[in-house]
């Protein structure tokens, strides 16, 4: 059942992106080592790449024991935790829509800022609401949220 959920998902968000168009000439494909090569000589897109790797290896090296950790600090089945980590996934969904729109309206900086601070206070308080399941799940929820804007 939930396969075929994510499926009618991933469907309906194919449907939502516009298409994209090849910036180079017909015939002949892009050369990834010359492109690879301009991002990592431009300073802009290097450190914005360097703060995208270091952003996504705290945020998914804690991931990886939200599962566990919610078990043991909740008491929660296996099929709780797996609810919960859904609605994780929904609120990274949530961001990743709401993150385009809202760092070309505000800027990307500023955006970036704004959910790399959010993050950092969410992931501080989290190991503080061991005493209530909500105010885990809403700081769970928030994080994801703010891990998806940038």
């Amino acid at each position: 059942m939930l396969s075929i959920l994510a499926f009618v998902i991933w469907g309906g968000a194919f449907g939502i992106y516009p298409r994209v168009h090849r910036s180079y000439p017909p015939g002949t494909p892009p050369d990834l080592l010359r492109s690879s090569g301009q991002v990592m000589t431009n300073g802009q897109a290097f450190s914005g790449l360097c703060v995208t790797f270091f952003l996504m290896l705290a945020s998914f090296g804690m991931y990886t024991y939200l599962g566990s950790w919610l078990a043991t600090a909740f008491h929660l089945k296996v099929t709780m935790v797996g609810i919960i980590i859904v609605a994780v996934g929904v609120g990274n969904f949530v961001g990743n829509m709401v993150g385009g729109f809202l760092s070309d309206r505000y800027g990307k900086r500023g955006m970036l800022m704004w959910a790399l601070t959010v993050m950092a206070v969410t992931l501080f308080m989290l190991p503080h609401t061991v005493y209530s399941l909500t105010s885990a799940l809403i700081c769970i929820f928030v994080w994801m949220v703010s891990g998806g804007l940038p």
